[in-house]
C-alpha cells in the first residue's frame, strides 16, 4: 500500500507536466525526428529511431529502441529491443528483452527470457528478473537477480544477490556474493573476490579455485528457498515489490492512452450506464461466459481453427485489461453521477486509485473475487452496448445520408 501511496504522490507532482508532453498513437509509430519533451506511445509497433530529450514511456507489441533516451525510460511490450543508451534510469517489462546499448542510471527489467548483451555497461544498479536470464554486461553497482535459469557470463563490480532454478555461472564478481540456487554450474573462468555465501540443494561445493585474492566462500542454509520462490517476481527480497510496481507503472502508461485516446467512448459509456446496471452485467457475464464457449465450438471444426484462434487471442487480450478498463469507468461513471468535469490528470489520478483498490479487493477470498467479477463484467457490458448503440447509430443514419443525397 506504500507504494501505491508513493506512485499518487508521484502523479501529483507530475501532473503539471502533462500539457508539455508529445503522445501519440496508432497501428505503427515511426518516430524520425527529434522529441524534445516526454513522449507517450501506444501502438502494435514502436520504434524510436530519433533522440527523445524527454522521458519515453511505452506500451507497444513489439518497441525498438534504435536512438538515446536522454531522461527515463518505461517500457512494456510483447519484444523490446533496446539498442541505444538510456541516460537515466530504465524500467523494462517484455516478453522477450534484448539490450544491447548501456543503462547510465538503475536498470529495472523483468521479462519471460531477458538478454544482456557483452558489451553492455549498467552504470547503476540492476534488479532483474525472469524466466531466463542472461547477463553478459557489465554493472558497476549492485545486482539483485533472480530466475529460472539464469546465465552469469559478465562482470559485477559491487555486490551481487542471485536466486534461481539453475545458475549458470562463468563470469566475475568483484564484490561479495549471495547465492541460491537449486542448481549450480560453474565455468573454470567463475571468479570471486570477495566472500561468498552461497545455498545449493546438492549441499556444500568446491568453489576454492574460483576464490581469488583470498575470497572465501561459506554455504548458508539461510539462503535456501522454496521452488516456488524462483518466479521472477518473487525470488529475491524486493521481488514482490519491483513487480508490483511494474504493474502500476504499466497499468499507468495505459490509462494515460486510454484516457487521451477514448475519453469521449468512456465518458458516454458511463453516461448510459447509469440507470443500465443490471443489463449490463448480464451482457458482461454473456460476454465472460459465453464467449468462451463459441471459441470452443470454433476450434472443434477445421474452418473454425483460424477465427477461435483470433478470437481466443482477443478474448485474453480483453481479460488482461479488464481491471484497467474497470478503473477508467468507474472514474468517469463517478464523474457522470456526480455531474462533474475533470481534466485528464485528475481522470489518469483517479482511475490509478481505482486500479490499485480493484485489484486490493480481488485479493479477497470469494467475496473480493465475486466483486471483482460484477465489476469487470458490468464493465465489460456498458462497453458492449456502447458499441452496440454506436453501430445502430451508424447504420440508420447511413440510409438517411444516403437518401439526402439522391434527393
Amino acid at each position: 500500500m506504500r507504494t501505491a501511496f508513493a506512485l499518487i504522490f508521484f502523479l501529483l507532482l507530475s501532473l503539471p507536466q502533462l500539457s508539455a508532453t508529445d503522445i501519440r498513437k496508432g497501428e505503427q509509430v515511426l518516430v524520425t525526428t527529434a522529441v524534445h519533451d516526454d513522449l507517450y506511445v501506444g501502438a502494435n509497433s514502436v520504434k524510436i529511431n530519433a533522440p527523445i530529450y524527454g522521458d519515453l514511456i511505452a506500451a507497444a507489441r513489439f518497441c525498438y529502441v534504435q536512438d538515446t533516451i536522454h531522461e527515463d525510460a518505461i517500457l512494456i511490450a510483447q519484444e523490446l529491443f533496446l539498442e541505444a543508451p538510456v541516460m537515466d534510469d530504465a524500467r523494462l517489462m517484455a516478453g522477450q528483452v534484448h539490450i544491447r546499448a548501456d543503462i547510465f542510471g538503475d536498470l529495472f527489467i523483468g521479462g519471460g527470457t531477458v538478454h544482456i548483451d557483452r558489451d553492455v555497461r549498467i552504470h547503476g544498479n540492476l534488479f532483474a528478473g525472469g524466466g531466463t536470464v542472461n547477463l553478459y554486461g557489465t554493472v558497476l553497482g549492485d545486482i539483485e537477480l533472480a530466475g529460472g535459469e539464469v546465465f552469469f557470463d559478465g562482470t559485477a563490480e559491487q555486490a551481487a544477490n542471485i536466486k534461481a532454478g539453475t545458475l549458470n555461472l562463468s563470469g566475475t564478481i568483484r564484490g561479495p556474493a549471495r547465492i541460491g540456487t537449486e542448481k549450480l554450474n560453474l565455468t573454470e573462468r567463475a571468479a570471486f573476490y570477495q566472500e561468498v555465501h552461497y545455498w545449493t540443494a546438492d549441499g556444500p561445493v568446491d568453489l576454492q579455485f574460483a576464490q581469488k585474492d583470498g575470497a572465501t566462500a561459506q554455504f548458508d542454509e539461510t539462503l535456501r528457498t522454496d521452488q516456488d520462490d524462483y518466479s521472477w517476481h518473487g525470488a529475491f527480497g524486493i521481488g514482490s515489490a519491483l513487480f508490483t510496481v511494474g504493474r502500476i507503472l504499466s497499468a499507468v502508461v495505459l490509462l494515460i492512452i486510454l484516457v487521451w485516446a477514448f475519453r469521449k467512448f468512456f465518458r458516454n459509456t458511463a453516461h448510459d450506464l447509469i440507470g443500465h446496471y443490471a443489463v449490463s452485467l448480464g451482457y458482461g457475464m454473456l460476454y465472460l461466459l459465453g464467449v468462451p464457449l463459441l471459441i470452443l465450438i470454433a476450434l472443434v471444426s477445421i474452418i473454425g481453427i483460424p477465427v477461435g484462434i483470433f478470437s481466443l487471442a482477443t478474448y485474453g487480450l480483453s481479460l488482461g485489461f479488464a481491471h484497467i478498463l474497470t478503473a477508467i469507468l468507474v472514474t468517469y461513471w463517478w464523474q457522470e453521477y456526480q455531474q462533474v468535469r475533470w481534466k485528464n490528470g485528475k481522470v489518469i489520478l483517479v482511475a490509478t486509485g481505482v486500479f490499485v483498490l480493484l485489484k486490493v479487493v480481488s485479493w479477497i477470498p470469494f467475496l473480493g473475487w465475486l466483486i471483482s467479477l460484477m465489476a469487470i463484467a458490468t464493465t465489460f457490458g456498458a462497453i458492449l452496448s456502447e458499441l452496440l448503440r454506436k453501430k445502430t447509430e451508424t447504420e440508420v443514419t447511413a440510409p438517411l445520408e444516403a437518401s439526402e443525397l439522391e434527393v
